[in-house]
């Protein structure tokens, strides 16, 4: 059983996340499950600036090795997630923003069930806010829990607007044959379009990740 388990890569794309990069990278190592293996993390710097590197550094793990690549040079997600995908040798990858982090000990292992099906190629966690201490930062998290709502279950989960770009899995076939040109800034419906091509879409209900709406008009 051991040996048939599914190799899975994780890719950070990172720009300045020193106060969530460890929340999120050890919510990554308290995945649970006998069904897969996590053989690296990758963690790209987009010209970070404040202590990302050192956060990352600060953690150990004696199963799941963590390669942090870095250049000081400033190039975007785009090309930052070009670097993951052609890095990646495993069966799934999955990559995360870096201001994420994962609910449960069985988000990994929920989304990689979307997999059974051999026709689905890229699948997507469930993503949603977390309260605020702030007003309007509750404001902003009623208006994305309507937006996620409204979306989540049409077509049954298959629709451009659910493959948000921050907390996505796919087959080794979709990081091979997508490549994100430079005049790109998100790749979410590019990404959606591209792996339709190459097979089915599944929204992984039961895979679930948070993240923190903005506070204020500012964020």
């Amino acid at each position: 059983m051991q040996n048939n388990r599914t190799t899975v890569t994780i890719g950070i794309p990172v720009h300045n996340e020193a106060k969530n990069i460890k929340y999120l990278i050890k919510s990554i190592m308290r995945q649970k499950g006998i069904s897969f293996k996590i053989q690296k993390i990758i963690v790209a710097c987009d010209g970070c600036t404040d202590n990302t590197v050192e956060k990352v550094n600060s953690l150990h793990s004696k199963h799941i090795p963590i390669t942090i690549l870095e250049d000081d040079k400033r190039l975007g997600k785009m090309d930052r997630l070009n670097q993951i995908y052609a890095l990646n040798t495993s069966e799934i990858l999955i990559t995360l923003d870096a201001d994420l982090v994962l609910l449960g000990n069985n988000a990994i292992q929920n989304v990689l069930m979307a997999f059974a099906d051999p026709n689905v190629v890229i699948a997507v966690f469930h993503q949603e806010p977390i309260p605020s201490d702030s007003f309007f930062g509750n404001v902003f998290r009623a208006s994305d829990l309507f937006w996620i709502e409204t979306r989540k279950y049409l077509n049954y989960g298959d629709h451009i607007q659910n493959l948000q770009g921050s907390a996505t899995a796919m087959r080794k076939i979709v990081a091979d044959h997508v490549h994100y040109p430079s005049w790109l800034n998100t790749d979410a419906e590019y990404l959606y379009v591209k792996a339709k091509k190459l097979g089915k879409f599944k929204y992984a209900y039961d895979a679930k990740a948070a993240y923190r709406a903005p506070d204020t008009f500012n964020d």
